[in-house]
């Protein structure tokens, strides 16, 4: 019994961008889905990327959601694109068991392209969340 209450259980797995840098980043994160699908269009507009100024914890970007801002997105076909400022945080994603890394391709960092399997070498792993530090 108590091995398919464990097969039933999900994790939330929170993925982060932190811009520990000085300048404000254009981030595109490039999907493996066309995002104009109309079967799409419920998983794009809750694609809500919140960001603090400052560097926060995971934990602390949870406990404290009054002081989140979205970002202003472009979307294309299979891609979205924003602005992170300079020393802020954004959660791109709140997903569960890692999901978020069946829909994303990859990200670009200003001109730099950071595949997942990037993201996982470089990543900081804090139990179930992730978080990646541009500097």
């Amino acid at each position: 019994m108590l091995v398919f209450l464990m097969l039933g259980c999900s994790v939330r797995t929170p993925f982060f961008i932190q811009n520990l840098s000085d300048a404000n980043k254009i981030i595109t994160i490039r999907y493996k889905v066309n995002l104009s699908d109309p079967k799409r269009e419920l998983y794009v507009r809750n694609l809500n990327f919140h960001y603090v100024e400052g560097l926060y914890s995971p934990k602390k970007f949870r406990e404290d959601d009054n002081g989140l801002q979205t970002l202003e997105k472009k979307a294309s076909d299979s891609s979205i694109q924003f602005i992170l400022p300079a020393r802020s945080t954004v959660r791109l994603d709140k997903s569960h068991n890692y999901s978020w890394s069946g829909f994303i391709d990859y990200v670009t960092i200003d001109d730099t392209k950071v595949t997942l399997d990037d993201f996982r070498k470089n990543t900081e792993y804090k139990r179930y969340v992730v978080v990646y530090n541009v500097k």
